[in-house]
């Protein structure tokens, strides 16, 4: 399981609702829970074709790229 931010949060950082398909092939790059149970938050995807997202900043941050 991996954890993101909320939808609102994730669509300020340029995710929109069909984004991933099933079979899609992504890199991620995650932060392992510290409870050690089987799940990560998420930092970052790269989609097939090279773009990169993040999981959003908090709301009133602005994000560089």
């Amino acid at each position: 399981m991996i954890e993101c931010a909320s939808t609102s949060i994730l669509n300020r950082a340029g995710w929109k609702f069909n984004l991933l398909k099933p079979g899609d092939k992504v890199t991620l790059i995650v932060s392992p829970l510290r409870n050690g149970e089987p799940a990560a938050l998420l930092k970052q995807i790269t989609l097939a074709d090279g773009r990169k997202l993040s999981n959003g900043a908090a709301a009133g941050r602005a994000t560089l790229e």
